[in-house]
């Protein structure tokens, strides 16, 4: 349970270094998303750290309960732990959509031909430009 509160506190710090309105640290738009995906793995890794700790306490609870020659005070789940299984589900939750909102930006092809722009045409057509390197003069042509 330690290492999960650790982990949290570390993911917390390092996925507020990763957010794109921050101007600490990285200024890279592309490192702060590496960023950012690494706070939540941590918090998922947390997550599951704390999702341990209170399965295995309970699991020592319910086989102590369960077992007739155990003479010591025998107990039974509390809210602690149900608080303990929310806990850990949100914080999971909370690293895998930090992990997948963050998204690298895809690389777009420039080109120089991408629109045919004639200078030569008479001044008083209308010019439709296309995509597809195109011209069109009428609006009717273009539908």
């Amino acid at each position: 349970m330690i290492i999960s509160i650790l982990l949290g506190f570390i993911a917390a710090v390092v996925s507020l270094l990763g957010l794109k309105c921050t101007n600490v640290g990285l200024s890279d738009e592309d490192e702060k998303m590496k960023v950012a995906v690494t706070g939540g793995f941590l918090f998922i890794l947390g997550g599951l750290c704390s999702m341990v700790a209170v399965s295995w306490y309970a699991a020592m609870i319910t086989a102590q309960f369960f077992n007739p020659s155990y003479t010591g005070t025998k107990y039974e789940l509390g809210d602690a732990l149900y608080l303990g299984w929310a806990g850990s589900v949100l914080c999971m939750l909370g690293g895998i959509l930090l992990t997948c909102s963050c998204k690298g930006k895809e690389k777009q092809k420039y080109s120089a031909n991408k629109y045919r722009y004639s200078a030569g045409q008479a001044a008083g057509q209308q010019q439709i430009y296309t995509t597809n390197a195109e011209t069109v003069t009428s609006s009717k042509e273009y539908v």
